[in-house]
């Protein structure tokens, strides 16, 4: 959950960033991918074969 609040208050310089160095729609397309596997993994039930640590 951590990284999916910090995603949301860091899209807009990845974003930026990307669109530096290609061209718009491909960094749109990268993006894109980006927040649909994170908000993917953020509703993702736990792998029974991964474990959990927390800090």
């Amino acid at each position: 959950m951590r990284f999916t609040s910090l995603w949301g208050d860091y899209v807009g310089r990845v974003s930026a960033y990307a669109c530096r160095h290609v061209d718009h729609h491909t960094a749109q397309e990268v993006v894109s991918e980006k927040v649909a596997r994170i908000e993917h993994v953020a509703t993702a039930a736990p792998r029974a074969d991964v474990a959990v640590t927390t800090r």
